[in-house]
């Protein structure tokens, strides 16, 4: 026991001396401003119009029609892509027709209207068909927007 008071006193006295300083203590560096926040997305509406084969784009804050868009014959299910660059709709070159109608009774579709079409979401234009099928009608996308799953 006689030797754990002398290591006491030099082990405050090693302590003491690491920690104190002839300088003066420096602040610590400004932390690097950063960057601002992105702006808010707009919060739009889109309303696929059936029978004028276009897609109408609503301002959602001031309820207001942004503008409408001509895509295809009958466009309906619309989806956005994860990232909100596209819009996918289906469009369909079958006729209208309420269920239970005897199809022979209808027009011809036009099967080179069908398919799913990839509207770029900035300017509203078509960028491209993706045939999937005939008659689509609703369709998802995957999350990763690797994917496109219809309904026909």
């Amino acid at each position: 026991m006689r030797f754990q008071h002398p290591f006491a006193i030099a082990l405050a006295a090693g302590l003491a001396a690491a920690c104190g300083s002839s300088e003066p203590a420096k602040p610590a560096p400004a932390a690097q401003p950063a960057a601002a926040p992105a702006p808010p997305p707009k919060l739009r509406v889109y309303v696929t119009n059936e029978w004028s084969g276009d897609l109408t784009v609503i301002d959602a804050e001031t309820q207001t029609a942004i503008g409408t868009y001509k895509l295809g014959k009958r466009p309906r299910g619309i989806q956005a892509s994860p990232d909100g660059k596209s819009l996918y709709v289906a469009l369909s070159g079958s006729p209208p027709a309420p269920p239970g109608v005897d199809e022979k009774t209808l027009p011809p579709p036009d099967r080179a209207a069908d398919g799913i079409g990839e509207i770029d979401a900035d300017t509203y234009q078509v960028k491209r068909i993706i045939h999937a099928g005939n008659d689509p009608e609703q369709l998802a996308v995957s999350a990763d927007g690797a994917r496109l799953y219809v309904a026909n």
